[in-house]
């Protein structure tokens, strides 16, 4: 990938605009470097970004944000810890300069913080991430819209611990990363890894299905990953992304196997659901579900489950049921008219007062599930269910054939 192509992003442009090059005589080969340099660092190309880092600081171009990259490349590229030393210890004299201006730079105190980090002194990056932050508030700092901005004083506050703060930020980051050709991946990951963080019951139900398909998609490996993403796309009825989803998680062996065992096949109910033409309500009795405490989450569900007893073990009358063939010509009895409506609604109800449960993240399915008797509404589909309460049926209009007749030995 060419460097100009990289170059076309704004968010880059602005990183580039903004960088507070600290010699007042950079050479004109400095800045360009420079701009090359960051570029790559940035996308994560540290090797290809090492040589131009080094013309940069060499032609006076050499801002403490560019002498933090350098040392982290020297590190990282060469596996050069007195050359990474001697560049983060410029780093940090040039970057206590640089916030100490009358109107300094939000990388500065974002590459500051990161270095007291590093170097594993906590208490300094939160009093850089706070005295970052209150410049920003009291509005001398500007934020930028674009995403590298955006991202970076976010990290401010994660780093002095306000997730609030830094949930909003890094929302707006990976939005404007989103529509990028070429975001700085490394940032737009950790956009995601906070906006992931705190999506349980937050956000738009698609934007937060769509961020861990994304996340995972960098890093397959994530912890809980596949459960999370799980969770997200049932919260947003994709439950054809939900199902595989929770039996990968079932797969890893993690404490959360069982569970995991459970939310496939709720996934699976929700599918049978909305194939059906059903739509998973967003509220129950009136009251909009994710509004419900826990204790009447649970007294909801309770209610749902003794309607569903009766209405699938309940005699069908005539009109009630039907003869499906499927795809191999087997023959199988199923509800349909008003029963098949009745089900449907109901098991719509279900499917997400139970979600309500996952996404809440405070108990196990399984458990609750256990306890509340209701355990087989979540891993059978409702149809079998019903069609095993009416085997009388299968056997009236779909009789198993004979067995053939025993061979004669003689």
């Amino acid at each position: 990938m060419k460097i100009s192509k990289s170059l076309a992003s704004a968010a880059l442009l602005l990183a580039f605009a903004s960088a507070p090059f600290t010699a007042v005589h950079a050479t004109p080969e400095g800045e360009a470097a420079a701009k090359s340099g960051i570029a790559s660092y940035l996308a994560g190309r540290y090797e290809q970004a090492l040589p131009d880092l080094e013309k940069a600081r060499d032609g006076g171009a050499s801002s403490g944000a560019l002498l933090y990259m350098l040392g982290f490349c020297y590190d990282s590229v060469r596996h050069d810890a007195a050359a990474s030393a001697a560049s983060f210890d410029a780093s940090l004299e040039a970057l206590k300069k640089e916030v100490d201006q009358p109107k300094p730079p939000l990388e500065s105190y974002f590459y500051l913080s990161n270095l007291y980090i590093n170097r594993r002194d906590t208490d300094a990056s939160k009093k850089t991430a706070a005295a970052g932050t209150a410049a920003i508030e009291s509005k001398k700092i500007k934020v930028a819209k674009d995403g590298v901005s955006q991202f970076r004083a976010g990290k401010l506050y994660a780093d002095q611990g306000n997730n609030e703060k830094a949930y909003d930020y890094h929302r707006r980051a990976a939005a404007a990363f989103r529509k990028e050709e070429n975001p700085p991946l490394e940032y737009y990951r950790r956009s995601l890894e906070t906006v992931a963080a705190e999506s349980h019951g937050k956000g738009d139900a698609q934007e937060m299905a769509d961020t861990w398909e994304k996340l995972l998609a960098m890093n397959p490996k994530i912890t809980d990953g596949d459960w999370n993403l799980g969770v997200a796309s049932l919260r947003a009825a994709r439950f054809d992304k939900a199902k595989p989803a929770f039996e990968r998680a079932r797969q890893a062996e993690s404490d959360r196997g069982q569970d995991a065992y459970y939310a496939a096949g709720l996934a699976a109910g929700g599918l049978e659901v909305v194939q059906a033409g059903v739509k998973i309500p967003v509220k129950d009795k009136g009251k909009a579900i994710a509004s419900l405490s826990d204790e009447d989450l649970d007294a909801h569900i309770k209610a749902v489950v003794a309607e569903a007893g009766p209405l699938l073990n309940r005699e069908a009358k005539q009109g009630e049921y039907q003869l499906v063939v499927s795809e191999k010509g087997r023959k199988r009895v199923a509800p349909a008219g008003k029963m098949a409506s009745q089900l449907n609604d109901l098991h719509a109800r279900f499917v997400a007062l139970v979600t309500e449960i996952l996404v809440r993240n405070r108990a196990s399915i399984q458990t609750k599930a256990f306890e509340g008797s209701y355990s087989p509404l979540v891993i059978q589909p409702w149809g079998r269910l019903w069609a095993n309460a009416h085997r009388d049926l299968q056997e009236k209009l779909a009789p198993a054939p004979d067995a053939a007749p025993a061979t004669d030995p003689r």
